[in-house]
C-alpha cells in the first residue's frame, strides 16, 4: 500500500512553519509530502500569502511536491480537489491543515492504522485528534466511534471514492428511522454546516464526509490522547475562531509503542458518552423555543399551576434547559 501525506495551507506562514517543523520531528517521515496552497482573494494579505510560498518551497527534509493555486478555491474545494489529485497515484492519504501541529508519533500512528485496517472495509476514517469526552478504555491507544474528525486524518482511496457531496443526504437520512437515530447521535451538528454552505456562512467539506460515513454506519478510529494540537483558535483562520476545545494531549515525551485495537467495534459506552456531544440546535430555533418556554412558565406562575403537573399532563418526560441568568 502506498501512502502520501498532504498539507493544505493558505496565508498563515507562522502556523505553516510550526506544522512543518513538527512533522519533520516525527519518528516516521512522509514518503512523499504534497503541499497545496490556495490562491489569494482580493482581500488576502499578499505579503503573508507570499511568505507561505517561501516556507513551503524550502522544505528539504523529505520529498515534496508543492502545488500553488492561481485562484482562490476556498477550503472545501481545495481539500476535495487536492485529495482526489493525490489519490490518482496513491492508495491512502494522511491529511493535515496549516493549524495542525503533530505529536512526534503522529505519522507512526497514522501509518500503522492505515495498514492495519486497510482490508476492513467498514473502517472509513482514521482520526488523530481526540474528542473531549470520557470514552471507556479498551487497553489500547485508540477506539472506534461513528464520527470523523478532520483535525489530522487519513483514509483509503476506495473509501474516499464513496464521498458524497449531495445536499439531499440529510433528507434521505431523516426518511430512514434507524439511520436518523444514528444521525442524531453522530451528526446532528452537520446540518448547520450544510445549510451554512448554502447561505455562505461556512465552506465545509467535512460535514459531507461525516454524513457519507454516517450513511454507511462506518467506523472511525480516534485516539484517547490527541496526537494533534490545533493552533488555529487564535482568530487568524477563516473557519476556526477563538474557542479551543480542551483535549487530552499525548505528551511529546511519551514514546511508547502505539497499540491499536484488533476488534472492530464501537467503544462500549458510546451512546452515553456521545449522546450530548454532537446533537446541536440552530441558535435561532433555540431562541424561539426559549421564548416560548419562558412565556409558558410565566403563564403557569401567574395561574399558580405546578410545573410538574403541566409536564405530566402533556406527557413530557425529558427536559432540556437553555439560557442563562435568573430564568
Amino acid at each position: 500500500m502506498t501512502i502520501a501525506t498532504i498539507l493544505f495551507t493558505y496565508n498563515r506562514s507562522r502556523h505553516t512553519r510550526q506544522v512543518l517543523d513538527s512533522l519533520s520531528r516525527n519518528t516516521i517521515l512522509p514518503d512523499k509530502l504534497y503541499i497545496f496552497q490556495d490562491g489569494p482573494k482580493e482581500t488576502t494579505n499578499k505579503e503573508e500569502w507570499e511568505a507561505v510560498g517561501n516556507v513551503i518551497n524550502n522544505v528539504s527534509w523529505c520529498d515534496t511536491e508543492v502545488v500553488i493555486s492561481d485562484q482562490n478555491k476556498g477550503l472545501a474545494n481545495s481539500i476535495k480537489s487536492g485529495v482526489c489529485k493525490v489519490f490518482q497515484l496513491y492508495d491512502a492519504v494522511i491529511v493535515l491543515e496549516d493549524d495542525c501541529v503533530s505529536h512526534p508519533q503522529f505519522m507512526e500512528y497514522m501509518v500503522k492504522a492505515l495498514k492495519k485496517y486497510e482490508q476492513n472495509k467498514e473502517v472509513y476514517h482514521i482520526g488523530a485528534s481526540s474528542e473531549p469526552v470520557d470514552a471507556e478504555g479498551n487497553g489500547t491507544d485508540a477506539y472506534f466511534m461513528g464520527r470523523i474528525n478532520s483535525c489530522g486524518w487519513g483514509t483509503w482511496k476506495d473509501r474516499w471514492e464513496q464521498f458524497n457531496n449531495d445536499y439531499t443526504m440529510i433528507a434521505q437520512i431523516k426518511r430512514d428511522e434507524r439511520l436518523y437515530e444514528w444521525f442524531k447521535l453522530w451528526g446532528e451538528d452537520t446540518e448547520a454546516c450544510v445549510l451554512g454552505n448554502i447561505d455562505g456562512t461556512s465552506d465545509s467539506w467535512a460535514a459531507f464526509w461525516a454524513l457519507t460515513v454516517i450513511m454507511k454506519k462506518g467506523y472511525c478510529l480516534a485516539p484517547y490522547e490527541s496526537l494533534i494540537t490545533n493552533i488555529g483558535f487564535d482568530n487568524t483562520g477563516v473557519h476556526s475562531k477563538d474557542v479551543q476545545p480542551i483535549l487530552k494531549l499525548r505528551s511529546n515525551e511519551k514514546t511508547e509503542k502505539i497499540v491499536l485495537p484488533d476488534k472492530i467495534e464501537f467503544v462500549r459506552n458510546y451512546k452515553k458518552v456521545f449522546s450530548n456531544y454532537y446533537p446541536w440546535t440552530n441558535p435561532a430555533v433555540k431562541n424561539a423555543y426559549y421564548k416560548d418556554v419562558a412565556l409558558d412558565l410565566l403563564e403557569m406562575a401567574q395561574k399558580r399551576i405546578m410545573i410538574a403537573d403541566y409536564l405530566r399532563r402533556n406527557g413530557i418526560q425529558n427536559i432540556a434547559l437553555w439560557g442563562r441568568g435568573r430564568i
